[in-house]
């Protein structure tokens, strides 16, 4: 039997979420991806802006420790990682082939293999009825940290964005903007956007660019081969670059529209939608995002004076605002449709907590977002701890919160691990959470301590996005 990269990405993740309850980070699948494609430590830190000290005896040498305590294996490293991976794979395969009733079933759904939003991953829920008749969690939630299934009960919405977002992707030729920081629910949303108009017959593609090479990014060219590869894969079309790619005559991007034109636009009964997602990837490459990000104006504009581009919907998902200089006519960022994710409300949190089984009064909600915000990943996975360790008090887990006890060290852990690769972004941070109001910072740090959710906008100026960040960063920050 064959053995995939998508089903290494997916074992490894069920049996860490099962011993870690959590699921691999973004790192961490960079680093799997990179040894299953037999890539060096300094290559992967190349690639990634990374060094190489770093990745070695930081990343990989934290995750394969982690990875061997999962699979309960006496040793896992780069060189026999595959082979471990692939016998608990086998030995899932035959369980599931030689099952023949319906408790022998596994519950967890399959895992998505990119990895890609990492904002709240799907495992699937038991659930029983409760007093009014609405379900309840009774066993592992399925929140995690990537996007969550259609019919979740733990999705918070947030009316009208999905109804706006719904009726704007039925228009011909729209082009829709979804911006919020890391982990806010960007890529649920989309996927629930994407379900419904797929039952209007539209044909939905989602590409997130952290799946792209660096070497993509430094090459328009590339770039645009990989745009239209990815999506004929998606649509399970044959590529055929031999017979419509011309850049050396026609350039570039010609090329690539000529390419959707004859290729991916048609037929004109299914309209196309395409969701590029964590666009911001490209904002660090400045003359292949201006070239690109002009080219997606242009066939917004196609579809004033073309039928065939009425044919497209353009849904652009990013963290941040454009930090780079662009040509103000020439961008897709000032036409379209803006939509800004906020942060949950008191009343949705309550609501959610229902949700969890938890019966809360406001004050405990308020307590809890005195310390968390509205931050959608912080609360689920504080409500989903709650859920599955009844004996906590909320008061043990405010005091633990921002430790290496709390049920956030991880994620605080990789933030800061983030940070420290950007020596730059660690004394902007410190400047905000060493404040007494809100800072002034220079634009691109603004945005890029915005895109991974630490700070929040008043007016021109930023402030700590929540309690738990601004206590946790000035302790670790504070002799830097």
């Amino acid at each position: 039997m064959d053995f995939t990269l998508d089903q290494a990405i997916e074992i490894a993740n069920e049996a860490i979420s099962s011993f870690a309850n959590r699921r691999l980070s973004d790192n961490e699948v960079i680093v799997l991806k990179g040894a299953w494609e037999k890539k060096e430590y300094a290559v992967i830190a190349l690639e990634n802006h990374w060094s190489t000290a770093y990745v070695s005896k930081d990343l990989a040498y934290n995750f394969w420790n982690l990875l061997k305590k999962a699979l309960g294996e006496e040793n896992i490293s780069k060189n026999n990682f595959k082979e471990a991976l692939k016998r608990h794979w086998e030995k899932k395969y035959l369980l599931n082939k030689n099952s023949t009733t319906p408790e022998a079933i596994s519950t967890e759904d399959h895992l998505p293999a990119s990895n890609d939003s990492l904002e709240a991953l799907p495992v699937m829920t038991l659930t029983k009825p409760s007093p009014d008749g609405r379900p309840l969690a009774i066993e592992k939630p399925e929140f995690s940290a990537g996007k969550l299934p259609m019919d979740s009960i733990f999705y918070v919405e947030r009316l009208p964005i999905e109804e706006r977002c719904y009726e704007e992707i039925l228009k011909p030729g729209a082009l829709l903007r979804i911006k919020a920081p890391s982990k806010f629910g960007k890529t649920s949303l989309i996927h629930r956007v994407f379900e419904r108009v797929a039952l209007q017959g539209y044909r939905t593609v989602r590409l997130s660019f952290r799946l792209a090479d660096e070497t993509h990014f430094t090459n328009l060219d590339r770039l645009l081969r990989w745009l239209c590869s990815n999506v004929s894969e998606e649509l399970k079309l044959r590529i055929r670059f031999d017979d419509q790619w011309e850049a050396d005559d026609l350039g570039s991007k010609v090329s690539c529209k000529k390419y959707f034109e004859k290729y991916l636009l048609p037929p004109a009964d299914s309209p196309l939608a395409l969701c590029l997602d964590d666009v911001n990837e490209i904002f660090h490459y400045q003359k292949v995002s201006q070239d690109f990000l002009g080219m997606l104006r242009a066939w917004y504009d196609e579809a004033n004076i073309r039928n065939i581009w009425k044919n497209f919907r353009l849904v652009i998902v990013y963290s941040t605002d454009v930090y780079i200089p662009l040509n103000i006519y020439p961008s897709p960022f000032n036409v379209g449709s803006p939509i800004e994710l906020p942060e949950f409300t008191n009343e949705q949190v309550q609501n959610l907590a229902k949700q969890y089984g938890l019966d809360w009064n406001a004050s405990q909600v308020e307590q809890l977002m005195n310390m968390v915000g509205g931050h959608p990943y912080l609360v689920q996975q504080a409500l989903d701890h709650f859920k599955n360790h009844k004996d906590m008090t909320l008061a043990q887990f405010l005091e633990t919160a921002t430790t290496e006890s709390g049920i956030y060290s991880n994620h605080l852990r990789e933030q800061l691990s983030d940070l420290q690769k950007r020596p730059e972004l660690i004394g902007a941070l410190k400047r905000v959470v060493t404040a007494t109001t809100s800072v002034r910072l220079e634009s691109i740090q603004s945005y890029q301590l915005y895109s991974r959710g630490l700070v929040k906008w008043q007016g021109n100026d930023v402030a700590p996005r929540c309690n738990l960040y601004c206590q946790y960063f000035r302790d670790r920050l504070g002799n830097t």
